[in-house]
């Protein structure tokens, strides 16, 4: 295919297929949609973490209280640094 002056870029709803479509023979991959990066890496609804008080499920309440001080660091921790979960 001859070469184009236009840039083709690639959209991506989902940040799990990010890397294999930036393989593909494009000029750029982006549009990583914030609710799929927190509902595949913080795993954990906003909602709930304001509300947290009338979160039923134990596994929650448990889990931000023993590794983070407060609900804002266990949110921007995961956010930043997903790799260390």
């Amino acid at each position: 295919m001859p070469p184009i002056r236009t840039k083709v870029m690639v959209n991506v709803g989902n940040p799990s297929e990010v890397f294999p479509i930036s393989a593909l023979p494009c000029d750029g991959v982006g549009l990583a949609r914030l609710e799929f990066i927190i509902a595949n890496i913080i795993k954990t609804h906003p909602l709930a973490l304001i509300h947290f008080d009338k979160v039923k499920d134990a596994k929650v309440s448990i889990i931000s209280k023993i590794f983070w001080p407060t609900r804002f660091d266990f949110f921007s921790e995961r956010l930043v640094m997903p790799s260390q979960r």
